[in-house]
Formats: C-alpha cells, structure tokens, sequence
C-alpha cells in the first residue's frame, strides 16, 4: 500500500501477500503421548518479498504508529530463517486431521532414507480458514529433515 501513500521503498515491486505460517512445537516433557494443544508453542509469520531489509521494516513500523496499538508493535520482529533440508505434503481437511498426513509424510521421509530433524514443524496457510470450508482449507506440513546416519 506504500506506493498509493506516495511511500517509495528501493526495489519495491507489486507482489501479492504471502500466506500466513506458524512454527509449532511443544515443550519437553510434553512430546509424548496423546497430543495436548494447552502446551502448543507457536510463532505466526508472513514471509516478505526480497527487497524488504530491517531498514524497511522500522521504517514500515514507523508508518504503522499511526493506526497500531504501539504495544502491538512490540512483538513484530523482523528475521530471517533458514529452515534447511525440508520435506513437506499438501494437506486438506480440518487441523485436527493433520496427523494422518503426517503419516503419510513419515512414511515418505523414512522410505527415501531420511529421518526428521525435530518433531517441530512450520504450516503455510494455503486457505483462509476464515473463508474456506474445514474439510477444502489446504496447509502445507513442513518439517526439517537429514540424511539417515
């Protein structure tokens, strides 16, 4: 929206938003066992296009005073993450039906001689669950993975 404000930031190109993602994982001591979504640890991104530096990002910040709460604003970090050697599935249906593809996503990983790198994993939002009925919204599962030793 900065180019219709008359904002120009270098290397600036139209783009549409990326969707949103979510790291998850769960503390130790609360891996094992039936799942218990209470002790789920999360952060929610959207990935940005590559012409947005840190620099960009305060100056954006400072653009937002305006309209955000500041306190709001504290928690916006600006990263980057290299999330490594991955492997990930398509899968459609509610959140709660997630584990039968991961299923299907360990059982590809092992078949092709890898192993996870962690039970953490990253979601990318396809659907806005918002809009999109439960059992059409589409997530891609993702998790890091290596070479079996």
């Amino acid at each position: 929206m900065a180019p219709k404000k008359g904002i120009a930031f270098p290397g600036a190109f139209d783009y549409t938003v990326y969707p949103l993602e979510g790291f998850w994982t769960l503390p130790v001591g609360h891996r094992e066992g039936p799942l218990d979504k209470d002790f789920l640890q999360y952060k929610i991104m959207i990935k940005q296009p590559s012409f947005v530096t840190s620099e960009i990002f305060e100056q954006a910040l400072e653009l937002a005073h305006e309209k955000v709460d500041p306190q709001l604003l504290t928690q916006l970090k600006f990263e980057t993450i290299d999330e490594g050697l991955v492997a990930m599935i398509l899968h459609t249906g509610a959140f709660d039906d997630e584990p039968v593809s991961f299923a299907k996503l360990a059982d590809f990983i092992e078949a092709s001689g890898y192993q996870r790198t962690s039970m953490d994993h990253k979601e990318i939002y396809i659907s806005d669950f918002r809009k999109v009925a439960e059992a059409k919204r589409k997530t891609i599962l993702r998790v890091g993975i290596e070479k079996k030793k």
